[in-house]
């Protein structure tokens, strides 16, 4: 089962992160079934980016400036109003997407008749190749989709709110459900709220393995980088908003223990992940 030909609109937030545009974008205007790619920048954005677009020289592609509340909800929102496809698809300036990765996506979504298909985001070592990295992941896969489970690959297509941002969406659920602008800073936590809050609007959501969005090389530039103890905070305050907003719906469908414990054993799990990177960063440089 298939849909009409290239009715897919990518949208792609970007942050003074040109050397990422200049790198990725080819790439995702060579996908099936794209109509067009937008690509949109903050107000303030002082590097190439908007010369990197003009350059590629592709009659698909076009820059705009976010118009709205600075942010990546901001963004997001503001690509949908500009585009004309018939699916969204969210890409991200930093990741790589194989050529079917649109078509695959409608195909899943069509065939479960879901309205917001995503798949797994793997992070590829040099040299590997990413469908044998796919395929090994999805045959060896036993868990189940989670709230913090992005990498993960599932063994078929499942029914599950929490995908990767690089999601697949009917125009339809865009015109109900936003991107919420509540979530500041770093924005953590934006894209699971909008999936969680369009599935609990009656729409279905798919996670499938068979296709996957990736990253190679990692862009130290723009993007939400912060200050560390700044972007902690900003980590924990988006969680609460989006606990406080859905918690209890989470909690009924037992995704979460309740809404304080996992507030909690996040800012645990925070804590105890950046302890452990000082500690080992101090070790290396202690001299032998």
């Amino acid at each position: 089962m298939s849909g009409p030909q290239n009715d897919v609109s990518v949208v792609i937030p970007s942050h003074n992160r040109a050397d990422a545009l200049r790198t990725n974008l080819p790439g995702v205007l060579e996908m099936d079934d794209v109509r067009e790619v937008i690509v949109v920048i903050e107000r303030h954005t002082s590097d190439e980016s908007e010369e990197v677009v003009a350059g590629i020289g592709d009659e698909r592609l076009r820059l705009i400036r976010n118009p709205g509340t600075p942010g990546l909800s901001a963004s997001r929102n503001a690509g949908v109003d500009d585009s004309g496809g018939a699916w969204i698809l969210f890409g991200e300036d930093d990741c790589r997407f194989p050529r079917d990765y649109a078509s695959v996506l409608k195909r899943e979504a069509l065939a479960h008749d879901a309205q917001i298909a995503g798949a797994p985001w793997l992070h590829i070592e040099p040299g590997r190749e990413p469908a044998d990295e796919l395929a090994r992941l999805r045959g060896a896969s036993t868990a189940e989709p989670g709230i913090d489970r992005h990498g993960l690959v599932p063994g078929d297509t499942v029914e599950t709110p929490f995908v990767p941002a690089p999601a697949l969406i009917r125009r339809d659920v865009l015109d109900r459900v936003r991107f919420d602008e509540g979530y500041t800073g770093n924005a953590w936590r934006q894209e699971t709220a909008f999936f969680v809050e369009a599935v609990r609007a009656g729409y279905r959501c798919v996670l499938t393995p068979y296709t996957a969005s990736y990253q190679v090389e990692q862009w130290n530039e723009g993007g939400s980088r912060a200050p560390r103890l700044r972007y902690e905070l900003d980590t924990l305050r988006n969680n609460w908003r989006f606990l406080r907003l859905h918690g209890d719906w989470l909690v009924e469908q037992g995704h979460v223990p309740s809404k304080v414990r996992f507030q909690a054993s996040f800012a645990g799990r925070r804590i105890a992940t950046h302890a452990r990177g000082f500690l080992l960063a101090r070790l290396r440089r202690r001299p032998a």
